[in-house]
C-alpha cells in the first residue's frame, strides 16, 4: 500500500501540528504520546527506546540544554521524513566549555499509522563557533548551517 507523504509531513514537520515544531521546538513534552508509538525505536545510543526513553533523555544533559529554533530543511517521501534543524546545545563531552553552542540536528523519522515509529539522528556542534549571534565560517567560507 502507498503511504501518504503529506500525512507523514503532518506528523513530523507541519508548523503548529508536527512533532518537531510542537514538541522539540515548542517544548510540549507531555504530548510525546500524541506523536510516538509505545514501541517507538530510537537509534541513538544515549537515548532509550519508547516514549519514556525520549522523555527521560530530554530531562538530562546534553539534551536538556537543546534549544531547536528552526527547521530550515526537510525532505519527505512516503513514510520517511528528514529534517535539518538548527539551534543551540551545551555538550561538554563533545566541546568543552561551550554553553549554548550553535548546533545542527539531522533527524530521520519513519511514520506509520499517524505516529513516529522509528528515529535516527546526527547532532553536530559547530566546531568554529561558540555564540549563536556570531556564527563563524570555516576556511571555505561556510557555516555548519549552510
Amino acid at each position: 500500500p502507498s503511504v501518504d507523504t503529506a500525512a507523514s509531513e503532518d506528523v513530523v514537520v507541519t508548523p503548529g501540528k508536527g512533532f518537531v515544531p510542537v514538541v522539540i521546538i515548542g517544548g510540549a513534552f507531555p504530548r510525546l504520546a500524541d506523536f510516538l508509538t509505545p514501541t517507538f525505536t530510537q537509534h541513538n545510543p544515549i537515548m532509550a527506546d519508547g516514549i519514556m526513553g525520549v522523555g527521560a533523555a530530554f530531562q538530562q544533559p546534553p539534551f536538556s540544554s537543546a534549544r531547536v529554533m528552526t527547521i530550515p530543511h526537510s525532505v519527505s517521501e512516503n513514510d520517511f521524513v528528514f529534517t535539518r534543524s538548527r539551534g543551540t546545545m551545551t555538550w561538554d563531552s563533545q566541546k568543552a566549555n561551550s554553553p549554548a553552542n550553535p548546533t545542527v540536528w539531522c533527524d530521520f523519522f519513519r511514520v506509520q499509522g499517524g505516529k513516529i515509529v522509528e528515529h535516527w539522528d546526527v547532532v553536530q556542534l559547530d566546531p568554529n563557533s561558540s555564540d549563536i549571534a556570531n556564527v563563524k565560517t570555516n576556511g571555505a567560507g561556510h557555516t555548519l548551517w549552510d
